[in-house]
């Protein structure tokens, strides 16, 4: 439907005799455009154009406006002349097109959750045609990665309103291209045969480029293990042939000379220890810098290990193009251990309670075998991060203007003496609280929610959790753009927090993606939050709990589309990945207690799309047949009541050579969010060697779960009251 906006302001008209004969008067603006647009935003914007002159400059700094709004993908302004000098101007405007769904048909090789991050087409982004044509190239490229080179990608756009269309990705896969002829180029030490045989590669397998990457590592440990040590393997040419669907590949190797490394002097530390930190075994190349890089490697190793003298140096004997042996000489010195850490200037900690915040300890007896190993062992780097710890333990009781000196070590024979100079500063308390800025909230709402407390030393990490916790609260009520912003006056000791709240954000669409098995309306009943609601950040949360709740999902994802712009609409985006709803499982058997058996059992969680769950099990045997038969129905008749009922026959376990003939029936009613009322009926006949007779009973429970997340909670209770 096309929208027609005609603005006609009166205002006193400029006298044409005031004005060069080129200028044109704008009499009429028009806008057209299909679809919903804000009239009142555009009004405001182009009213100034109406009988005034044509400036062009005018006109295209209102274009900018206009694009500015976020809503529109092309905007044209088309002028009508008309009699005296005047003219019409229409703007003419195409809203954007948002995607609402992307989906994805036929591909059985490359699930959704690898294709999704690969492509720009998300829900809730604008579409683009030219966009899309690169998503089709994107998936063509994924599926040619893993083998597919016939693979035929089209996209079908589906228009839902003159603002939103839905995009289905139209997959046809084809066959996977197999392997056909594989040749290396550049290996003289070791046969084509060998390299096939290690890269495990076989012609008429399928092919991937992940199977060749993985032959190629293959091949390239092959060779570092056998001392060549900076030999490379790359792939040279890849030739794919439509008519046979086979891929030829050519692989190069680079083997370089053969390198033997030997270590010489190093008693306290063995090879692989020393190998582990150089450079050499990491880039495996033999250029001068790596060398004396890797001789410093050498170095620092040993000075973690407190040898803080140890000097390495190393030689190059032999030929570039054959072999060559690097020596590496170690000169370890003497060991030093830590006799004492002092502390200078501390009032508020003593020595031992500092040295308890600390990772780097004086030397002394331990338990051998079980002991710290690096027990009086001075590692310059970790020293500085004890440091830092003890700078955080200092602030975080008030002392915000501790500064720690640079450590001073003093050498006595093979010990070291470590000083390190304090100056505490004045220790800071919290005199008063307040929170400047809140409308939504009284001031007392959040301040008995603050850690921050009065009469306590400050704690800038207890200001950075209280302003988490006081944007958290925004959130709920919709401020998702609200800013708090926590001071401390050291001068009278009060804590200010400043919020500038913002706007408060309502939902617009809920969109669910990856739900090809599960109706929209059982995604729904999980959601505690509605389309036009005010976004509560709590009821976001428990909707992804009471999604996983289901059963039916492998991972949950939501993504609210707006947020980037700071919209006061977001839409809710929930990518979903569903588990495999049905399943058959065939056993059997034999023992000599109970003979042969077998069992069949058929479930499905997820019956009509309606997260209704079914589940039949059948056992044959010697000894007699057994059976049970379950059903669950989530929603009965729309209501929040789930019917759950079972028919069974087993056996007792009570009684041997005994069975349980019978059935149960269930009603369950969620009342408010966190408690249910169950009321059960259960009716079994009891049968064995001599007796039969039949039990009926009647069970109420009451339960109440309270915890933050069933997954992984951290508060609340869970309380079960029963009566049978």
């Amino acid at each position: 439907m096309t929208i027609t906006l005609i603005l006609t302001l009166l205002i006193a008209q400029i006298s044409p005799d005031r004005l060069s004969p080129d200028v044109e008067i704008v009499k009429d603006v028009e806008v057209r455009c299909e679809g919903r647009y804000p009239a009142d935003e555009l009004s405001r914007l182009i009213s100034p154009l109406l009988n005034a002159p044509l400036r062009r400059y005018k006109l295209r700094k209102i274009v900018e406006q206009i694009y500015g709004l976020g809503l529109f993908s092309q905007v044209k302004v088309d002028e009508t002349p008309l009699k005296g000098g005047r003219v019409r101007l229409t703007f003419i405007l195409q809203l954007k097109k948002l995607l609402r769904d992307v989906r994805f048909k036929g591909n059985r090789h490359i699930t959704e959750t690898r294709l999704r991050p690969a492509l720009k087409s998300k829900e809730g982004t604008e579409y683009a045609e030219e966009i899309l044509r690169q998503d089709v190239n994107r998936i063509k490229r994924l599926y040619k990665d893993v083998g597919f080179y016939e693979v035929k990608v089209t996209a079908e756009v589906k228009e839902l309103s003159p603002q939103e269309v839905e995009l289905t990705f139209q997959i046809e896969e084809g066959d996977r291209a197999l392997i056909g002829q594989v040749s290396f180029v550049g290996n003289s030490v070791f046969p084509t045969k060998t390299l096939l045989k290690v890269s495990k590669l076989k012609a008429d397998e399928p092919y991937s480029k992940e199977i060749l990457k993985a032959a190629m590592e293959r091949v390239e440990s092959f060779y570092v293990k056998r001392g060549f040590l900076t030999a490379r393997v790359r792939k040279l040419r890849e030739a794919y042939f439509p008519m046979i669907n086979r891929v030829n590949l050519q692989i190069e190797v680079r083997e370089g000379p053969k390198v033997k490394v030997i270590f010489k002097g190093n008693k306290h530390m063995d090879e692989d220890e020393l190998k582990d930190g150089m450079l050499l075994f990491k880039l495996r190349e033999l250029s001068e810098f790596v060398l004396r890089r890797s001789v410093l490697d050498i170095e620092t190793a040993y000075k973690r290990m407190g040898f803080y003298n140890a000097k390495a140096s190393y030689q190059v004997e032999g030929d570039m193009k054959r072999s060559l042996v690097v020596t590496f000489k170690v000169e370890e010195g003497e060991r030093f251990k830590i006799k004492r850490i002092e502390f200078e200037g501390n009032k508020a900690f003593t020595d031992e309670e500092l040295k308890r915040r600390i990772s780097t300890k004086e030397s002394g007896w331990s338990m051998p075998f079980f002991g710290n190993k690096r027990k009086g062992i001075y590692d310059e780097e970790l020293f500085k991060i004890d440091l830092k710890a003890l700078e955080i333990f200092y602030r975080r009781n008030g002392y915000l203007d501790v500064k720690i000196g640079e450590p001073k070590v003093e050498v006595k024979g093979k010990e070291l003496i470590i000083r390190v100079r304090i100056d505490e500063g004045k220790r800071r308390w919290v005199r008063g609280i307040r929170i400047e800025g809140c409308k939504a909230f009284k001031e007392r709402e959040l301040l008995k929610g603050l850690s921050t407390k009065i009469d306590e030393p400050i704690n800038e990490e207890s200001l950075i959790s209280d302003r988490i916790y006081i944007k958290s609260r925004y959130a709920e009520r919709g401020y998702l753009y609200a800013q708090v912003e926590p001071r401390y006056d050291p001068t009278s000791g009060l804590v200010t927090f400043y919020v500038e709240e913002g706007k408060q954000v309502r939902i617009g669409r809920i969109v669910f993606s990856g739900n090809e098995r599960t109706d929209r309306s059982v995604l729904m009943r999980g959601m505690a939050l509605r389309e036009g609601e005010i976004l509560n950040s709590a009821k976001l949360a428990e909707s992804r709990v009471n999604l996983f709740k289901l059963g039916l999902f492998k991972s949950i994802k939501f993504e609210l589309d707006g947020l980037d712009r700071e919209s006061d609409v977001v839409d809710i985006s929930v990518h979903l990945s569903e588990r495999n709803s049905g399943s058959l499982n065939l056993s059997g058997g034999y023992s000599p207690a109970e003979g042969i058996r077998a069992t069949i059992e058929l479930s499905h969680r997820n019956l009509f799309g309606k997260a209704r769950r079914f589940n039949a099990k059948l056992r044959v045997g010697t000894l007699g047949n057994r059976y049970e038969i379950s059903y669950i129905e989530p929603w009965l008749l729309g209501t929040r009541t789930r019917v759950s009922s079972r028919v069974f026959r087993e056996d007792l376990e009570e009684v041997e050579n005994a069975l349980a003939t019978g059935m149960i029936l269930g009603l369950t009613r969620k009342v408010k969010r966190t408690n249910d009322v169950s009321v059960q009926y259960k009716y079994q006949i009891l049968s064995g060697p001599g007796f039969r007779t039949s039990i009926s009973s009647l069970g109420t429970l009451f339960q109440r779960d309270t915890r933050d997340s069933f997954l992984d909670p951290t508060r609340g209770w869970l309380n079960e009251l029963s009566v049978e």
